[in-house]
């Protein structure tokens, strides 16, 4: 069974810029707090760097609080926080 998946969106529409983002990830829930997240979003924001994405969007659910706490714990930026979703800016040159 995989740990996680995640994937990489090089470029911005108006759709993914209100819910979807740069960045989706995912971690098995068995291996979920194990620090996988973390590592997972960082190897992912290197990949974003190396497509040419200077900051990546995450959009997140307002719910989903360990997602919130692994975007701040790589440098996450809070952009807006609505009913719906939170928005984090994330530098990708770390």
């Amino acid at each position: 069974m995989p740990v996680g998946f995640g994937n990489v969106k090089s470029f911005l529409t108006d759709s993914l810029k209100k819910s979807g983002g740069n960045i989706g990830y995912g971690i098995a829930p068995m291996y979920r707090g194990k620090g996988y997240g973390k590592l997972l979003l960082h190897l992912l924001l290197q990949k974003a760097n190396e497509a040419g994405v200077e900051k990546a969007l995450l959009t997140i659910a307002p719910d989903n609080l360990p997602s919130i706490a692994v975007a701040m714990a790589n440098g996450g930026t809070f952009a807006e926080e609505t009913d719906e979703y939170v928005r984090v800016w994330v530098d990708t040159c770390q």
